[in-house]
């Protein structure tokens, strides 16, 4: 049963994520997605490092880095 419950939830937040639009490639308006402004907001004007944001956001380095990559462009 906990793994149906699991699976409505998911359902559920992607359903609200797409409405929302934040599964748009220019979120709120920029010419960023949801992950790339997420980032960006928990590096902050002084900066952070690349693991301590991996390990707090719990992201796996290859989605860091691609994220990274594009906001740099």
């Amino acid at each position: 049963m906990l793994a149906e419950q699991i699976a409505q939830v998911r359902r559920f937040n992607r359903l609200v994520t797409q409405r929302a639009g934040a599964l748009n490639d220019h979120f709120l308006g920029r010419d960023r997605s949801l992950g790339e402004s997420r980032l960006l907001y928990e590096i902050g004007l002084d900066g952070a490092d690349l693991r301590d944001l991996r390990q707090r956001l719990g992201l796996d380095s290859g989605y860091v880095s691609r994220l990274c990559g594009r906001s740099r462009q």
